[in-house]
């Protein structure tokens, strides 16, 4: 994503993040996020476009949790709600196509409804 968009995109979610987060209090794929957790078990999870953190609620016991969203306010909702429901997700601002972590530091990723704000065809199967 280039900077320009990066901005743009994390300025739009910045002012729609508390009604986000009043609108998403469930994940809208709470069963198969579910039916992923108990395969996978435990192990740290990258959560990649987190948004208001919903998502983050079937690995929330078994999981080190991790989050990131281009939005800084969409951040600040994800650790609002995992307050709420008893779970410490590390989150950080950052881009998807340009993750602060190592390669491989992961042990599985989920990215629910994100990656339509990619651009590019080629960005989204990176």
């Amino acid at each position: 994503m280039n900077e320009q968009n990066f901005t743009s995109q994390s300025q739009v979610f910045d002012r729609i993040a508390a009604g986000w987060y009043s609108f998403r209090h469930r994940s809208i794929f709470s069963r198969e996020l579910s039916a992923l957790a108990a395969k996978w078990q435990t192990g740290k999870l990258l959560n990649a476009g987190c948004g208001c953190g919903a998502d983050f609620i079937p690995f929330k016991d078994s999981f080190e949790l991790y989050g990131i969203d281009f939005s800084a306010e969409m951040i600040n909702q994800a650790g609002k709600y995992a307050r709420k429901h008893g779970f410490k997700p590390n989150l950080a601002v950052a881009d998807m196509q340009n993750l602060p972590f190592e390669d491989a530091e992961f042990d599985w990723l989920i990215a629910v409804a994100s990656f339509h704000h990619l651009k590019g065809q080629d960005s989204q199967l990176k």
